[in-house]
């Protein structure tokens, strides 16, 4: 008997290694995705920016608080500003957030073949889109925090909420509106602590008081900076000039697909609001549902594909633990391991549909881009647009990209323009296009020509004032050239 209890332990035990490592290979797969993702040009930049001696918000623009870029400079400056290594920073971050998510799946349901197959399921869908930014460091701190709810709560009360308090009060200084939703979120768990679920008091004040040190310690280094009125303009005001949004509704109401995906946060939450009506609510319970609510704002003002199954993931592991405490029947179970299945295989497709065209790729050799995986044409137009650039900065032009994507072209060139990098409307504080355009004569600028889409989030009145108030002077790739008069 005791020997196949141990071979049974033994095969459980290479079932969640060989899971595990399942789930690494899927996130590996960010290495093999071609340049082109304007977001992870505009996070790297932020990063690169700082780490060449850049301030935020005052010699570049971000709307963001600066701490996950901070983090991404200091990787720089010991490894090198290669793209490169701007994705193995994203890998390791996905990596880690997943190996959690499992580890709660698992210790949640004590089921090691559902846990892989959930797991493997939320990786798949935001493995398209996932990049080391904001949004997803945050989740990886959120992850870490129902951890160690999960894990330490009843153990070392005091130690979680310590690390907790101190974790959420990061969030803040990496995503200004979802974590200031996150800490309003925190006090609450604390004042129902004291009042509901009779905690100790110094345990309360202790979570609370650890979630606001990182927020002194920022104000203190702020101060000595001195550099709030451009903080305040990007990071406060410029949140307000997001005109160019996607509610929830709307993406939900563009296409049959859409209006499916929807279904998932939606069919998630009235799952645990039954659960709440029939059951009530237990300390870890509310601790999860606080933290994956508050977590939904990421999705806002832009809920898209990427913000929506980012933000759903605290929440499908909350509808888990709604699911594992009242008990899961073996029917559930088996319905569940079938759907997640399937899902899991109409993923796998689409992602290797993605992927497979590998003969028309090829590495980059660019500067910052060595070892990214680029197609033949793509290498080809950013040498000509490149060359183009370098060629009239040497008859003395400065040449600026009207597009959003203009940092592919730029990043080669070891080159940053404020503004012009990462010309999106919410993105550019309350600069006008007058506060945009250089002063002088005789600047060119690139332009997408009109038989290209230009991306939705464009300043589509700057680039129009160009268009309308500069004289063509030819094309080169997919750009037209408009030049001031000298």
């Amino acid at each position: 008997m005791e020997r196949m209890e141990g071979k049974r332990r033994r095969t459980a035990g290479w079932a969640e290694v060989i899971s595990r490592l399942l789930i690494a290979v899927v996130c590996f797969g960010i290495f093999f995705i071609y340049l082109g993702n304007c977001d992870e040009l505009w996070n790297y930049n932020f990063g690169r920016n700082i780490a060449e001696g850049m301030v935020p918000y005052r010699d570049f623009n971000m709307v963001q608080t600066p701490l996950s870029a901070y983090i991404l400079a200091g990787i720089f400056l010991l490894f090198g500003e290669r793209l490169l290594i701007y994705r193995i920073a994203g890998f390791i971050l996905m990596l880690v957030s997943f190996q959690l998510f499992y580890s709660i799946c698992k210790r949640i349901t004590r089921d090691s073949l559902f846990a892989f197959a959930y797991t493997l399921f939320f990786t798949v869908m935001n493995f398209l889109c996932w990049i080391y930014n904001y949004n997803y460091m945050t989740l990886t701190i959120l992850l870490a925090v129902l951890y160690l709810e999960l894990v330490f709560q009843d153990t070392r009360p005091l130690l979680t909420a310590c690390l907790s308090g101190f974790l959420i009060g990061l969030c803040p200084l990496i995503k200004q509106n979802t974590g200031a939703f996150l800490l309003i979120g925190n006090f609450i768990l604390c004042a129902a602590d004291i009042l509901y679920y009779k905690k100790p008091w110094k345990q309360a004040l202790l979570r609370a008081g650890m979630s606001l040190v990182p927020l002194l310690l920022f104000v203190c280094v702020w101060v000595i900076r001195g550099n709030w009125e451009s903080f305040f303009e990007y990071a406060v005001l410029g949140i307000g000039t997001f005109s160019h949004r996607i509610t929830f509704i709307h993406f939900m109401t563009q296409a049959p697909v859409t209006f499916c995906l929807s279904a998932v946060p939606l069919g998630i939450g009235a799952y645990i609001i039954c659960g709440v009506y029939r059951n009530g609510c237990s300390r870890l319970q509310l601790t999860y549902l606080t933290i994956s609510v508050t977590f939904l704002s990421m999705a806002y003002p832009l809920c898209d594909f990427s913000h929506l199954f980012c933000a759903v993931v605290p929440l499908s592991l909350t509808m888990l633990l709604y699911m594992g405490q009242r008990g899961v029947s073996a029917r559930e179970r088996f319905l569940s391991k079938v759907a997640v299945t399937a899902e899991i295989y109409v993923a796998a497709l689409f992602i290797w549909g993605l992927l497979s065209p590998l003969s028309e790729k090829e590495f980059s050799s660019l500067r910052h881009y060595e070892g990214i995986p680029v197609i033949s044409v793509q290498n080809e137009e950013i040498h000509a647009v490149d060359d183009y650039i370098l060629a009239r900065e040497a008859e003395g032009k400065y040449v600026y990209i009207a597009d959003s994507a203009s940092a592919v072209y730029t990043i080669p060139l070891d080159r940053y323009d404020k503004f012009w990098d990462m010309l999106l409307v919410g993105n550019i504080g309350l600069a006008g296009i007058e506060d945009i355009l250089p002063k002088g004569n005789g600047n060119i600028f690139l332009v997408l020509d009109d038989e290209y889409k230009l991306e939705w989030q464009n300043y589509f009145e700057l680039i129009q004032y160009v268009k309308d108030h500069y004289t063509f002077a030819g094309r080169i790739g997919r750009y037209d050239i408009y030049q001031q008069e000298e």
